[in-house]
């Protein structure tokens, strides 16, 4: 009886490492699809090793331990969401988009996937709550040792086995930043320090000048309106080419000029958008940081300038918003304007 016991909870133990699976799953899952097959075996087996590693700690109390797993759960369904959507793991660009978004902007992209989205969600839970009624209150001292000293094995030895050809924490760090769960918490930090850097350039930001002057010449009233629409696929607009005619309004515009070859400087409008605005180009990202944008070269040049938006702009876009002296804010059917002095 006393061997069946053990045995039994020795089987139980399993669903502690299939409530872990459910959380490896996604980045799993991705980089299979991706055939990059290796990175995928070895990703899953070093980040069940880690969420493994408290076991020992948590012998009298394993359930807890699961318990504790939940909200980690609970961003599993974003992770897939992630993949399907961007076709990347969670990362710092994703970090940003949820920083950046509202609710409307978020049920315009997500209301055609409610349904299967809470599905999933409702499946993952299902799920869940059931390997956790079969997780053990409590385990062995030896057993609980010998997994966690298993764990703690795998993830010294991990990085001699990874193809890249850095240094050994370089390798070891590599692997955990770019997996969930452990790429949540350093792409939250990767975040978190690109607004401290924001914030530490902003004198070097206010004493940059443009040189910028107005052409005498023109007496009449000058009015120049810039548009940011980036989010669109030059490939889905009627006015060049496209099967459906997506832009009715636009073909019936005179002096109208599209560009044919033309290419984003990055994915999300978080990062896009300074890049425009600045000039910078990708590979200096980090220098517009330290420059104004287009916003402060027609002030300089004696032009009063508003910044019109419909978005959650914060960060990066944020911090040449405050340059125009005035900023719009519109949302749904009413707008808000606030005046700079």
């Amino acid at each position: 009886m006393k061997f069946w016991k053990k045995n039994n909870r020795k089987q139980s133990l399993m669903y502690l490492v299939l409530i872990n699976l459910m959380i490896t799953v996604s980045d799993f899952l991705f980089f299979l699809e991706s055939k990059q097959f290796y990175v995928a075996i070895l990703g899953i087996v070093v980040l069940n090793s880690l969420l493994l590693l408290p076991v020992f700690f948590f012998r009298n109390h394993l359930r807890l331990y699961a318990w504790l797993l939940l909200p980690v759960i609970l961003i599993v369904p974003l992770a897939f969401a992630c993949i399907i959507y961007y076709n990347v793991p969670i990362n710092d660009s994703i970090v940003l988009l949820v920083i950046n978004t509202n609710i409307n902007e978020a049920w315009e992209l997500l209301k055609s996937f409610v349904l299967p989205f809470l599905i999933i969600i409702l499946v993952a839970f299902v799920i869940y709550f059931l390997l956790l009624s079969k997780v053990p209150k409590q385990i062995s001292f030896k057993t609980s040792a010998i997994i966690s000293l298993c764990s703690l094995f795998i993830i010294i030895i991990f990085p001699f086995f990874d193809g890249n050809q850095s240094t050994y924490f370089k390798r070891m760090r590599g692997r955990f930043y770019t997996l969930y769960p452990t790429s949540l918490i350093y792409s939250v930090g990767s975040v978190y320090k690109q607004y401290q850097l924001m914030n530490a350039s902003k004198k070097e930001r206010d004493s940059f000048i443009f040189h910028a002057k107005s052409n005498f010449d023109i007496h009449e009233k000058q009015v120049f309106i810039l548009v940011l629409d980036e989010s669109l696929r030059y490939d889905h607009l009627g006015i060049n080419g496209y099967c459906r005619n997506t832009t009715p309004k636009l073909a019936k515009q005179k002096n109208l000029i599209s560009f044919s070859n033309t290419n984003t400087g990055a994915f999300i409008t978080e990062y896009s958008i300074p890049l425009i605005i600045t000039g910078i180009d990708p590979h200096n990202f980090d220098e517009h940081y330290k420059q104004k944008s287009i916003v402060s070269a027609f002030k300089e040049a004696g032009f009063k300038t508003y910044w019109i938006t419909n978005q959650q702009d914060n960060g990066h876009i944020k911090i040449h918003i405050g340059e125009a002296d005035g900023t719009i804010k519109i949302t749904g059917n009413s707008s808000h304007a606030y005046k700079r002095r």
